[in-house]
């Protein structure tokens, strides 16, 4: 998130409704060095698609709202699920297989008017 702030001169705003699904003991904390995720994962604490994409609309419509421009940053899953609900498409169980997966240096970009979906486009960096 610091990274596309200082590109695009705005500003990091932690939402308290995109916290980490796999695991709350990463939330706020870098990943292990050794990246060996079986010392953090929380068996049985996966969130479902339907909660996922609840929080991921709710942040959504509450920035959506206060007009102007946003940036949302989150994990593959979160944003693939968000922006298959706003193209109106139907979402796999499996994400990360999807063609519509949305992949590291990726961003979906969402253009309203009158609060209005016109056009979405999607860039890779």
């Amino acid at each position: 998130a610091e990274i596309i702030a200082s590109q695009t001169n705005s500003h990091v705003y932690v939402d308290t409704d995109l916290i980490e699904v796999l695991s709350s003991k990463l939330q706020g904390k870098p990943a292990p060095t050794n990246n060996d995720w079986s010392q953090v994962y929380e068996p049985g604490m996966q969130e479902d698609q339907e909660s996922i994409l609840k929080r991921m609309l709710e942040s959504y419509y509450r920035h959506q709202a206060k007009g102007g421009n946003f940036i949302l940053v989150s994990h593959g899953d979160n944003l693939t699920l968000l922006h298959n609900y706003l193209a109106k498409k139907e979402s796999p169980t499996e994400l990360d297989k999807s063609p519509e997966y949305v992949e590291k240096g990726e961003f979906i970009e969402i253009i309203l008017n009158n609060l209005k979906i016109t056009d979405i486009f999607r860039h890779r960096i």
